[in-house]
């Protein structure tokens, strides 16, 4: 019996020690399925670095070129800035020469409604006057014709005269 107990003792020990086994076998196998998680992660961890550093690369040269898009648009819109800036200028000597013209021309038909008038009063008087000169002419194609008459009326009274004198020289002389 003691040589049973010590079987017992024996197989007890040996229950123990396999179940000691078991629990490292286990805690081993544990540690080892954590390490090889571990490493998956690890490996994720690195692949997951590895696009963090190409996207922040990427992101910098999109932003480097973002930053040149805006320098050349602020550069754009300077000169378009000027551009405008000139137009402004222009518009307003523009619209200054164009008050100026606004200025002159109603100044202009202001005297070109006097110098209307002016013709107007000239063209009557011109008128008046041709008027005056045509009775003029008239009259003095009467006189000139009343003239000839009497220069006729006198040349046959002077050659009346004549012949009455030379008729009464005659007569003087026959008798």
């Amino acid at each position: 019996m003691q040589l049973e107990k010590e079987r017992m003792n024996v197989l007890k020990e040996q229950d123990v020690t396999r179940k000691e086994k078991l629990l490292r076998l286990q805690r081993d196998f544990r540690i080892t399925m954590f390490q090889a998680r571990e490493a998956e992660l690890e490996d994720k961890i690195r692949d997951l670095e590895e696009d963090r550093d190409d996207l922040f690369a990427e992101w910098e040269e999109a932003s480097r070129q973002h930053e040149q898009q805006i320098a050349d648009y602020v550069a754009k819109l300077g000169v378009k800035v000027e551009e405008i800036s000139a137009y402004e200028k222009e518009k307003a000597e523009l619209q200054d020469t164009l008050a100026k013209l606004r200025e002159k021309h109603a100044r202009l038909e202001g005297h070109g409604e006097k110098n209307v008038r002016e013709l107007e009063r000239v063209a009557l008087q011109r008128d008046g006057l041709i008027t005056a000169r045509d009775e003029l002419q008239r009259h003095n194609d009467e006189l000139t014709r009343s003239k000839a008459d009497l220069g006729r009326q006198l040349g046959n009274g002077k050659i009346w005269r004549t012949r009455t004198r030379q008729n009464s020289k005659l007569n003087d002389r026959s008798e």
